[in-house]
């Protein structure tokens, strides 16, 4: 296929936007992904897959095709519509609520995701399971990345020190104090990576700072790097409950030098003291000291020596029962006020949702004027918030590469 039929949105559709085929039908589904090649253009009928048309157009009307590129091709075995329906991230997409309309339908970022989890596996070019960590949107890989040293294939390294959308701020040995690097190069390597299951790293593909960016995707399971310009392949790992016994053939213990943080037992004991039980600064419940964390509020490998010395304000005590989790990993946060606020992102089970709810609003009294500025950190650079997972907020917006921002993805129906 080298081209379909568009009637809506000409002008949001750019050269490079993701799409997906759709088969229309009770057992119809998801067919093929693939990519724009270039932007619509007005086209004669009989031009373009007019075979695929119980009655053919109208001669007369003047239609428009965009070029494209599938990737990845599965009629033989695509993704059941009713597997999409029941996926909550993508139950609300244009093509389940307004399959009369015309094409194409606009995906969000969500949308687009729970394709590439269903699909990942089929047709040619990649097999296995996409790997939780490539799924979850690249400001949270990024966030996870804070501290690390990610080493590029030149050998240099590379250090996420915050994560503040629409940028990354990364420290280098030149830029020791961090320079910002859209969110957007990184975003639009790793949706290629998940697309095509391969990617190259390279100035002319992957924006000046590919070697950082190459970096950054070698650190998901399953990747590996080969060539000369890098070309990052995805192979996915086993997958884990099939009747093939899964073992490993490597060393179990591996040498190496370790370091651990100085300060931490006095900081601890700064937070707690001699105490047998003591309280979560997040829920206010009293536990056993064994089940607190003394939580940095500023994550510690990003905290300046000063701060990392301020034992009396950069860390709290937080319990193992979620409290500790959900505030690294960015579900909750502390506002300037001292309450705490819970993501706004959709679709999260009913657990997790129970949990949130009942932490919302929680008055936080290790928020104080001298621990501030911490609190402050951790919301801009670790707090999830709806919409930050995409570059576009509304349905149908798409921005070119330039501008430091990821298109939005057009899937084509019929």
């Amino acid at each position: 296929m080298k081209a379909w039929t568009v009637a809506r949105h000409l002008g949001d559709i750019r050269p490079d936007d993701d799409v997906a085929l759709w088969l229309t039908g009770s057992a119809g589904g998801l067919a093929a992904v693939g990519h724009t090649t270039g932007a619509p253009a007005p086209v004669a009928a009989g031009r373009v897959n007019d075979a695929y048309y119980v009655e053919p157009p109208d001669p007369i009307v003047v239609r428009w095709a965009v070029p494209v590129r599938l990737t990845r091709v599965f009629l033989d075995q695509p993704v059941p519509r009713a597997a999409l329906v029941d996926d909550g991230d993508f139950a609300g997409s244009a093509i389940l609520t307004r399959p009369w309309s015309s094409n194409p339908f606009p995906l969000t970022d969500r949308q687009w995701l729970a394709i590439v989890r269903h699909s990942f596996g089929r047709g040619a070019s990649a097999n296995g399971q996409l790997p939780a960590e490539a799924l979850t949107g690249t400001i949270d890989l990024l966030r996870r990345l804070v501290g690390q040293p990610l080493t590029t294939a030149s050998g240099r390294t590379n250090t996420v020190v915050g994560v503040l959308p629409p940028h990354a701020i990364v420290a280098t040995e030149r830029s020791p104090e961090g320079q910002p690097v859209p969110i957007a190069w990184v975003d639009d390597a790793l949706g290629r990576l998940v697309r095509d299951g391969r990617v190259e790293i390279h100035p002319r593909t992957s924006s000046y700072r590919s070697a950082f960016i190459g970096a950054v995707l070698l650190t998901l399971p399953g990747t590996r790097a080969s060539g000369s310009p890098p070309v990052i392949t995805l192979d996915a790992p086993p997958h884990v409950g099939t009747t093939t016994p899964l073992t490993f053939e490597g060393d179990l213990e591996q040498p190496g030098l370790a370091s651990h943080r100085g300060e931490q037992a006095l900081l601890r004991q700064c937070l707690l003291g001699s105490a047998t039980e003591a309280a979560c600064a997040i829920c206010g419940e009293t536990y056993p000291v064994r089940f607190l964390r003394a939580a940095h509020i500023k994550k510690r490998s990003v905290c300046m020596e000063q701060e990392a010395r301020d034992l009396d304000h950069i860390a709290m005590p937080a319990c193992l029962f979620g409290c500790d989790a959900l505030f690294e990993a960015g579900y909750i946060a502390v506002d300037p006020t001292g309450h705490v606020i819970v993501t706004d992102e959709p679709g999260h089970p009913p657990g997790l949702r129970e949990k949130l709810g009942k932490l919302a609003g929680q008055r936080v009294e290790a928020h104080t004027a001298s621990s501030a500025a911490y609190f402050a950190w951790h919301r801009d650079n670790t707090f999830r918030r709806q919409g930050e997972r995409s570059s576009a907020t509304t349905s149908y917006v798409h921005r070119t590469k330039t501008e430091g921002h990821r298109r939005q993805r057009s899937p084509l129906d019929r």
